[in-house]
Formats: structure tokens, C-alpha cells, sequence
């Protein structure tokens, strides 16, 4: 095992994580108030990309992030699925994502 001394921690913060979530569904959305089309009043907007709020917005990030990971050979736990593991050489690589909505 590493000494202390030998380990490095990183923490990033990805504030427009849930914009990279890609969609499974068709999901429809009344125009926002100040934004209404004149003359399209009753017109909805169709989600292309996941957004903060929705129920599966964290999952749908989860995935894509998790699908760059593995191929980059990144090796998801089975007792956690948002932990991923990477070795090379003697040294391991442990990324655990965290969702805070």
C-alpha cells in the first residue's frame, strides 16, 4: 500500500453536469414565461438534452459520464456503480462521482 505521503486527492465541480445527459425519452415543455412566441402561444418545446430537475437527470449524466470512463478503461465497481477503478502499472486510479441536486 502507498505511503500517505503518496496519495494525491482532486475534487471537481461540473455545474452544467446535467446538460451532458442524454434523453431517452420524449419529453415536452410549456414555453417559460418571458419567452413565449408571439403568435406560437401554444407551441411546447422538445427536450433534446436532459436538464437540472427532471426525475432522471442524474442517471442519464451517470451514464455518459460512466461510458467515457469505461473507455478509457476505467473499471465500474459492482457494490457501488458510481465508483470506477483504473490500474496501470502500481499505481490505481479510484474515481467516485457524487450527485448534489
Amino acid at each position: 500500500m502507498a505511503a500517505a505521503e503518496d496519495m494525491k486527492l482532486f475534487q471537481l465541480d461540473v455545474t452544467i453536469a446535467f446538460l451532458y445527459g442524454i434523453l431517452k425519452e420524449e419529453i415536452y415543455l410549456e414555453q417559460p414565461e418571458g419567452h413565449v412566441a408571439t403568435g406560437q402561444e401554444k407551441k411546447l418545446y422538445r427536450l433534446q438534452k436532459s436538464l437540472y430537475g427532471l426525475k432522471q437527470a442524474s442517471r442519464n449524466w451517470n451514464e455518459k459520464f460512466g461510458d467515457f470512463l469505461t473507455k478509457f478503461g476505467f473499471v465500474p465497481s459492482n457494490a457501488d456503480s458510481c465508483v470506477y477503478t483504473l490500474r496501470r502499472g502500481g499505481e490505481r486510479t479510484v474515481v467516485a462521482i457524487w450527485v448534489d441536486d
